[in-house]
């Protein structure tokens, strides 16, 4: 892979790609908690508990749900793809 430039590796910093950092469950779980919070005025516990009751099915595209679901893996890694599906 190459770099903008033609240059072999390097390919983060010289696209200015953000440094990636791995988050511990507790901080997951915080982040999940304060985006949930934020977007829908709701703990993520509570986001967690109605996202796999389905209670977020038919709001499931709104960008205040995606911001928040997307952060399941990080809290709840124990979620797989099929429970972490809306029901349709």
């Amino acid at each position: 892979m190459t770099d903008q430039v033609g240059r072999p590796g390097n390919l983060g910093r010289t696209c200015g790609l953000p440094k990636v950092r791995i988050l511990s469950r507790s901080e997951g779980i915080a982040l999940l908690d304060r985006r949930a919070r934020a977007e829908l005025r709701v703990s993520g516990e509570t986001f967690v508990r109605r996202w796999r009751a389905g209670k977020y099915a038919k709001h499931a595209d709104s960008p205040e749900v995606v911001r928040v679901a997307m952060l399941l893996p990080l809290a709840v890694p124990t979620l797989t793809q099929d429970s972490a599906k809306v029901p349709e």
